[in-house]
């Protein structure tokens, strides 16, 4: 990770950041005990991609990780929770899924960046559970304020 430098993680996760995908996250809330390890994050993920709206507002949760001293980077970890397309007659989600990213979010260059791997599962019958779980990737990068 050339370039990176050290930034803190209550400063580096808030606000906008958007993927290749044409999603966007918007993380409105930081928190940070200055006790434990683990500190949490929360706020809305606008999907890009499948059969969602793109502007449908999806809650989303997370937690990030201190680094060490010697770690320009901090993990961090977020979900969530899709009810998708709406039958218009019972105005019940006709899909459901989950999505959970986790990976390393740093400054490079004085840009901050988030690399992450995914799994969304979706809602499937017992036996369709084999094909319920994708797996990938995104790379976000947050736009400046």
């Amino acid at each position: 990770m050339a370039g990176c430098l050290p930034v803190p993680p209550m400063v580096l996760l808030k606000g906008t950041w958007t993927n290749d995908k044409k999603s966007r996250m918007e993380i409105t809330e930081v928190h940070d005990d200055g006790k434990v390890a683990t500190s949490t994050f929360s706020g809305t993920y606008y999907t890009g991609v499948g059969s969602v709206d793109a502007e449908q507002a999806h809650p989303m949760y997370g937690q990030w990780m201190r680094p060490r001293d010697t770690v320009f980077a901090f993990m961090v970890t977020f979900s969530v929770m899709w009810e998708n397309t709406v039958n218009q007659e019972t105005r019940e989600p006709t899909r459901r899924a989950t999505t959970a990213w986790t990976g390393m979010a740093y400054e490079n260059d004085g840009k901050p960046c988030m690399e992450t791997k995914w799994t969304l599962t979706s809602e499937k019958y017992k036996k369709d559970f084999w094909k319920a779980t994708r797996i990938g990737g995104d790379s976000f990068t947050k736009k400046s304020a």
